[in-house]
């Protein structure tokens, strides 16, 4: 609305045309106001992967601590698969029912 008001009032002039759109652009987004919902999905977004990242270099940092414990542990590795239930979080961030598998060493 504003390029096309910028265009109509200076009879074809692209600078004013430019100005005029921008200044709608910049009303609009003051009329509309910040869209909290999707800030806060970004947000939740954003946190979910910074746990998972620190979750899994957590793991890989126990299981080195591990293997340099055992050295060259005997017995086998078996795996056990168990299925996860949901779980809500101190956020209220509900998980999906998943598996998890544990590695034992016999």
């Amino acid at each position: 609305v504003g390029g096309g008001a910028g265009y109509a009032v200076s009879n074809g002039d692209p600078y004013v045309t430019m100005g005029g759109a921008a200044g709608g652009a910049l009303l609009g987004s003051l009329l509309a106001g910040p869209n909290k919902k999707r800030e806060r999905q970004v947000y939740n977004s954003g946190y979910d992967r910074g746990r998972a990242d620190a979750l899994k270099r957590h793991y890989w940092l126990h299981q080195r601590s591990q293997a340099s414990i055992n050295g060259s542990a005997s017995g086998r590795t078996v795996y056990y698969t168990v299925p996860a239930r949901n779980q809500t979080g101190e956020e209220g961030i509900t998980k999906m029912p998943h598996s998890v598998t544990i590695p034992v060493v016999e």
